[in-house]
């Protein structure tokens, strides 16, 4: 079907619609505006501003650690280009140097998190610790239900 062809037939199926007429009251603007003024008070006029804040400082934080994260990926590249500019061939040891420090903290928190997880798959695997662990998962969901309502009060 050609576009034309469907132009014609939405065009003959919309002419038997008749146009609805819609009057707004003579008073509508004021009648809006009583509303408005009837409205409370927001006692949370800096509540927009926190949120404000704390999107920008979140996608701060995204952009620099998407951007450290490209760069680690790339770091042979990177210092392959560093090491050919005779501008930033000096800096390539200082980066040298940062590689092997990240390296570094990457394998303790791998080793790091590998204990922990070990730890608690053992204290989950235990049959005793299994109620401790329901508990606390629906306290968490019950402070978590509290604090709503209470924001909604």
């Amino acid at each position: 079907m050609d576009s034309d062809n469907a132009d014609a037939m939405l065009d003959e199926f919309l002419k038997d619609i008749p146009e609805p007429v819609i009057f707004a009251p003579d008073n509508f603007e004021e009648l809006v505006m009583q509303k408005i003024r009837a409205l409370p008070a927001d006692n949370k006029k800096y509540a927009h501003s926190a949120d404000s804040l704390l999107c920008i400082i979140w996608g701060a934080f995204s952009v620099l650690f998407g951007l450290g994260f490209l760069a680690v990926m790339n770091k042979d590249v990177i210092i392959g280009y560093m090491s050919a500019s005779p501008q930033l061939s000096g800096y390539t040891g200082i980066l040298v140097a940062l590689s092997d420090y990240i390296n570094n903290i990457t394998v303790y928190f791998m080793e790091t998190s590998s204990a922990v997880i070990s730890s608690v798959s053992g204290y989950i695997l235990s049959s005793r610790y299994m109620l401790l662990l329901i508990i606390a998962v629906l306290f968490m969901i019950q402070y978590v239900v509290y604090k709503k309502n209470k924001a909604e009060i």
